[in-house]
């Protein structure tokens, strides 16, 4: 899967307080996912990225790179590839089991 923009957000954590898009895509042969935060503020640029190979590993990157989980979550919901639809609802169990219900709930506007 190419790369993919899926949402931006205000980041807390790389990029603290700036404007951060957030990009997908998937290596077809070995699956893992690849992450990308980019700043999209005109002096602060740059691009991290990241691997995922299990749904719990997005919760650890995205609590590293201070950009909401569930605002993610929210944004695969809401796409049109069955594949992101499903991952956004695995990623959104994982959250939970490492954080607990209504752990997971807790930083949900």
């Amino acid at each position: 899967m190419d790369r993919q923009f899926i949402m931006s957000e205000i980041s807390t954590g790389g990029f603290m307080g700036f404007e951060t898009a957030v990009s997908l895509s998937r290596n077809e042969r070995t699956k893992a996912w690849t992450v990308y935060f980019r700043c999209e503020d005109q002096e602060a640029r740059g691009t991290l990225r990241d691997t995922a190979r299990a749904a719990a590993d997005f919760v650890e990157i995205f609590q590293s790179h201070g950009v909401p989980i569930w605002a993610f979550c929210q944004a695969l919901a809401s796409e049109d590839d069955e594949a992101l639809v499903q991952l956004g609802r695995e990623i959104d169990a994982a959250l939970k089991q490492v954080r607990g219900n209504d752990a997971a709930d807790a930083d949900r506007p």
